[in-house]
């Protein structure tokens, strides 16, 4: 019998805050659970809260057919997010096969946010747009390259958007590389590269607005002197800018 329990973190409504959906309104769906919290130590994790066992009796376990129902009502764009959501593919799936058959003749849209380290077709298949992390080296994670190509396979069916964030020159370089080889293999696939936040979620150091402009400031310009794929976009973090560090934003 298919998994049909999900473990929430929490859901909100939200304004996309990064990555070409920059912008739009959504209902955002945080579940638990990372598989990368020891190996991206090189800067601050955004949501320790949807991992880290300390935030454990805030999660809820839900039956992904309900919550589906519940939300096909009043929703029609999702934004799935985590930790990392494709730890929890088979009851996502549940899910979202219920969404859609409940909003069957009405519009609806399905954003995922992944990590790029999991390959779950039968998901993707259930998405009408994949955003997945390339991890540059200052993050402390290394891409998985054959989940990355899967996903970039998906871009003839559907939107596909690999995203870069970078803090150091070892960054940009690379992102840079890996942009344009992203461009040869699907060029149809959105490319989108912006600033790392290092201000640690939930830390004692309040958000330095000024101080990330400028250093966005810094990178755009170098971004507008070099050689770039034409499809890249060099964007900020909405949502960081306008609220900080806060939960739901």
């Amino acid at each position: 019998m298919a998994n049909s329990t999900l473990t929430l973190v929490e859901r909100f409504d939200g304004i996309c805050g990064e990555g070409s959906e920059i912008g739009l309104k959504a209902h955002f769906i945080r579940l638990a659970g990372c598989n990368m919290p020891n190996k991206c130590s090189g800067w601050p994790c955004d949501s320790p809260h949807s991992w880290d066992p300390t935030y454990k009796d805030q999660w809820e376990k839900v039956d992904a057919k309900k919550l589906a129902v519940n939300m096909a009502g009043d929703y029609s764009r999702l934004f799935i997010t985590g930790g990392e959501p494709l730890l929890q593919a088979e009851a996502l799936v549940t899910m979202l096969k219920t969404y859609r058959t409940v909003r069957a003749g009405d519009s609806c849209e399905v954003i995922l946010q992944t990590n790029g380290t999991i390959d779950a077709p039968q998901v993707f298949a259930l998405c009408d747009m994949i955003s997945a992390d390339c991890k540059t080296p200052g993050s402390g994670g290394r891409p998985n390259d054959p989940v990355l190509t899967s996903i970039l396979s998906e871009s003839v069916r559907r939107r596909v958007q690999v995203k870069f964030l970078i803090a150091t020159e070892a960054d940009y370089q690379f992102a840079q590389d890996r942009a344009w080889k992203t461009w040869r293999y699907a060029p149809q696939a959105e490319v989108v590269l912006g600033v790392a936040n290092l201000t640690p979620a939930g830390g004692p150091d309040p958000l330095d607005r000024l101080a990330l402009l400028d250093l966005q400031r810094r990178w755009a310009e170098r971004f507008l002197a070099d050689s770039w794929p034409p499809s890249v976009r060099f964007l900020p973090q909405w949502h960081t800018l306008l609220w900080g560090n806060e939960r739901k934003r």
